[in-house]
């Protein structure tokens, strides 16, 4: 939930699959929605250089 993704974490704790990382990696309810908020953050930043014509 700080920002690493689960294939990192999986290194990390020294897992040997995703599956067992998913199985202890316990997200809060509002962790998907803030992950598709700065996914959209991200597409739009070139929509919004080009509107100001910073591009």
């Amino acid at each position: 939930m700080e920002g690493a993704d689960l294939l990192t974490i999986k290194e990390l704790g020294g897992w040997k699959t995703l599956s067992m990382v998913q199985r202890y990696a316990h997200r809060a309810p509002g962790h998907r929605q803030e992950a598709v908020e700065r996914r959209v953050a991200r597409q739009m930043e070139p929509t919004k250089a080009r509107e100001t014509g910073t591009e």
